[in-house]
């Protein structure tokens, strides 16, 4: 288990901060590069709000040896004169295949009602993409996929938000922390090794000689959390 920490909101100071970054990484063509910022506000004596937010993208590194190459319907595309009964996919090169994004914003909003009794209110939005996978086909030069499919994008979206009010009852302090989130996203793998086995080994697909097979994935999860919890000061 992880447990992340952050900064709460702060009345006493106003706060303003930006940092970036730049990298390369070996066997790519691009360059990564990320900027974060943070913000605290203060909305009174008793109220703050702070806010954090950041961008990174992410260089790939990986090169299709064989993509293979479809037209507008997803359909392989064919050499010029060839026989759709027995001729091959037309194949091409891809650079950098596995480049990938991803942004953030958490907003914070905190609250000191009383000596006694405060709240503070986060909400977190994450969205990261990527064009594919980091990885690379065993026994192909290094960082090369020989994949039919090699473009395998993934679209991710995160949903977090939580509210903790906190009581000081004197002997003991009473916490109420309310958390909710939603995670989805959407991808697209290649499967046509799998397909290409069965092809070529009891023929169930007759031979044909442009297997390629992509699956498409939808999926989310959500959750919503109440819990208290009673500290006594011994």
């Amino acid at each position: 288990t992880v447990r992340v920490i952050h900064n709460e909101p702060r009345t006493d100071r106003t706060e303003f901060e930006v940092s970036t970054r730049g990298e390369t990484t070996d066997h790519s063509d691009g360059t990564s590069y990320g900027v974060d910022t943070v913000i605290n506000l203060p909305l009174g004596e008793n109220v703050a709000w702070r806010m954090s937010a950041g961008y990174e993208d992410e260089a790939g590194f990986i090169d299709a040896t064989r993509a293979v190459l479809y037209d507008r319907n997803m359909q392989p595309i064919l050499p010029p004169g060839a026989d759709p009964l027995t001729s091959g996919y037309v194949t091409g090169s891809i650079k950098d295949v596995d480049t990938s994004s991803s942004w953030y914003v958490r907003n914070a909003l905190s609250w000191k009602i009383s000596d006694r009794l405060s709240a503070e209110l986060a909400y977190h939005h994450e969205r990261d993409k990527s064009d594919s996978m980091s990885a690379q086909t065993p026994g192909d030069p290094q960082y090369t996929v020989s994949t039919p499919v090699p473009v395998q994008p993934m679209d991710r979206k995160v949903d977090m938000a939580s509210l903790t009010v906190t009581a000081d009852a004197g002997f003991a302090t009473l916490t109420s922390s309310t958390s909710w989130y939603k995670n989805a996203y959407t991808d697209r793998w290649d499967q046509s090794a799998f397909e290409l086995y069965i092809n070529n080994a009891p023929y169930y697909y007759g031979g044909y000689p442009r297997v390629t097979a992509i699956n498409y994935d939808d999926s989310s999860d959500r959750s919503f959390v109440q819990e208290f919890r009673l500290v006594s000061n011994t």
